[in-house]
């Protein structure tokens, strides 16, 4: 999920009978609740394409050489372009500092919130080579559960498929006011199928997050689909994360339906997607529409704050504020773990969204896409105990 200063009109908040004044009503607890813990084997098990984050700091120039759409997402069926673009980077007169990661969209929000103590799990695909081993063993550092059919590791038939399969990789270019452009090369990552779903015990797991880029594949979408069934069928809460505004671009119908029919307990979005989901550019038309419309919905205005949307409230929290911006990547992916986190641990709508605002400040505060090891510090100064 993007989260960015620029996704929304200076005039989004605020006008005299907006609803956004309803922002300061009394502490609101969230009126869904997961199964027991001690029913639960995991808390949260994220379920996404699984990628290396390749970050570099980059000029506005370089990507118009490049042909890519600042601020946005976009897939290459080559494993190679990402490469290539680095090495005339690089062999530029300018120094360009490479950051990898593992991470992907839910695999960041996942890795987060095991950072917070959170029991997490991960369902993805990787390719057994270096990058693919070296996901496994980082996440499973991380005290993240990795839910990796074997068949994808071990025996997957290269006669069969593109001889270039690898596992996939996103290069994240960081342009000077803190932007990021991504292209993804999907990889190993598409082949998450139904077949991965099934290694998943829905009836012990609270709550599954998917990630939105998962609509990019035929099988991928399968096994969102499946994911939200069996979730159903098992009382496990289901969030959705809309990811980029490209997805609910080319997806919108199949969201909707999703959302209309009470399939998301928790929709994730920024202020763009949520815009181009409800056809409107106002903050309060688009928290009317979530209202009617969904279940459950939380959405990031970048530095001016977040709503959270339920049919009979709308909560606006400010955003913190950072002097220091250094990377954006990664933080919209905190503030849902951020989120979820504060409403597994039994904190208020309003302190949920104070939390996952905390750790999106944290994130864009340095490169990379991941909380730093002073997590618990940093929400403890505000007295968030995990």
């Amino acid at each position: 999920m993007t989260f960015n200063s620029n996704d929304s009109p200076n005039d989004a908040t605020k006008d005299e009978n907006s609803i956004v004044e309803q922002s300061d009503s009394k502490e609101q607890f969230w009126p869904i609740t997961m199964r027991p813990k001690e029913s639960c084997a995991f808390d949260v098990v994220a379920i996404g394409h699984a990628v290396v984050d390749i970050m570099v700091n980059v000029s506005t120039e370089n990507l118009f050489d490049f042909e890519l759409n600042k601020g946005t997402m976009q897939l290459t069926d080559s494993k190679h372009l990402g490469e290539q673009i680095l090495e005339k980077f690089q062999t530029s007169e300018d120094s360009f500092e490479i950051v990898k990661s593992s991470g992907g969209s839910a695999g960041n929000t996942i890795y987060a919130l095991a950072k917070l103590g959170i029991t997490t799990g991960f369902l993805g695909t990787v390719f057994d080579d270096e990058l693919g081993r070296h996901y496994i063993q980082d996440f499973q550092d991380s005290s993240v559960k990795c839910f990796f059919s074997p068949k994808k590791l071990e025996n997957m038939d290269i006669g069969s498929i593109d001889e270039s399969i690898a596992t996939g990789r996103c290069n994240v270019f960081i342009t000077p006011d803190k932007d990021r452009t991504m292209l993804t090369y999907l990889g190993a990552s598409a082949n998450f199928d139904i077949e991965d779903v099934n290694s998943l015990n829905f009836s012990s797991t609270g709550l599954v997050y998917l990630e939105g880029y998962l609509f990019d594949s035929v099988s991928g979408t399968a096994a969102l689909m499946e994911a939200i069934t069996r979730a159903r069928q098992n009382s496990t809460l289901v969030s959705l994360s809309l990811s980029d505004p490209f997805v609910v671009e080319r997806y919108k119908d199949v969201i909707l339906d999703l959302i209309t029919n009470n399939k998301i307990d928790i929709l994730f979005g920024n202020f763009t997607e949520a815009s181009i989901l409800s056809s409107s550019d106002s903050i309060n038309d688009i928290a009317e529409f979530l209202r009617v419309n969904s279940q459950f919905a939380v959405v990031t205005d970048g530095s001016n704050g977040s709503y959270c949307i339920d049919e009979s409230e709308l909560i606006f929290v400010p955003a913190f504020e950072s002097n220091k911006v250094a990377d954006t990547t990664g933080a919209g992916d905190s503030f849902a773990a951020g989120t979820i986190a504060g409403f597994i641990r039994g904190y208020s709508i309003q302190d949920s969204l104070k939390i996952g605002s905390l750790l999106a400040k944290e994130v864009i505060e340095h490169v990379g896409p991941r909380p730093t090891d002073d997590v618990y510090g940093i929400l403890k100064q505000f007295q968030y105990e995990f």
